[in-house]
């Protein structure tokens, strides 16, 4: 905590794009965030310590009111899209990364088969179940409005956003097809999903 400390002290609050990948002010600050969370968890205080909790707190809410950095919303990312969230580099949720060379091999290796992929990643039931409706209930709570035979129905929009369902766009155009017999669906090639899944977090929306 100390090292973080004496760091934020320095450290420009958000790097310039020639040093983009360094450390900034924020990324000391949101490391010394998660070493406290860590030490307050039930694992590191045992006894529950309630102080540890706060200064978990506080070194959180430093972090929360820094200036130029927050979260984006739906009208000012790229092209309406928030997928561009994770491809847009150094926007203002990003506050610590390092830099990679422009690739598509992300792409390459987990869109659909019938676009090209790999499909390699492929999300669980467990991990979309996991998502909340817009309600704010889990999907196992009789207030949540979740419906078994329409099971994205107003689901929390994050669930989109990560994860290639059935009929989710794909690229600029494309659309997935992940019913049973369908073009990205079960058994369509050795590339197919194994659970009827497939990622978007990460991937380019512009991609092509």
């Amino acid at each position: 905590v100390e090292d973080c400390d004496n760091a934020a002290a320095v450290l420009p609050m958000r790097q310039v794009s020639s040093d983009y990948g360094k450390a900034s002010k924020a990324a000391a600050l949101a490391l010394k965030s998660r070493l406290l969370l860590y030490a307050a968890s039930p694992l590191a205080n045992p006894t529950n310590d309630i102080d540890k909790w706060k200064l978990a707190a506080d070194a959180a809410k430093k972090v929360l009111d820094l200036p130029t950095y927050k979260l984006i919303d739906k009208a000012t990312v790229l092209g309406d899209n928030m997928l561009s969230v994770f491809t847009k580099p150094n926007n203002d949720e990003v506050l610590f990364s390092s830099p990679v060379i422009q690739s598509n091999s992300f792409e390459s290796a987990n869109l659909p088969p019938s676009f090209g992929g790999g499909g390699q990643i492929n999300p669980t039931q467990d991990l979309v179940d996991a998502f909340e409706t817009i309600l704010g209930y889990p999907i196992s709570d009789s207030r949540s409005g979740y419906k078994p035979t329409d099971p994205y129905y107003r689901r929390d929009k994050r669930l989109g956003y990560f994860i290639a369902l059935n009929g989710s766009p794909i690229g600029k155009t494309g659309i997935a097809d992940i019913t049973v017999g369908g073009k990205d669906g079960l058994n369509s090639s050795k590339s197919a999903t194994k659970t009827g899944y497939y990622i978007r977090k990460f991937m380019d929306p512009t991609a092509d």
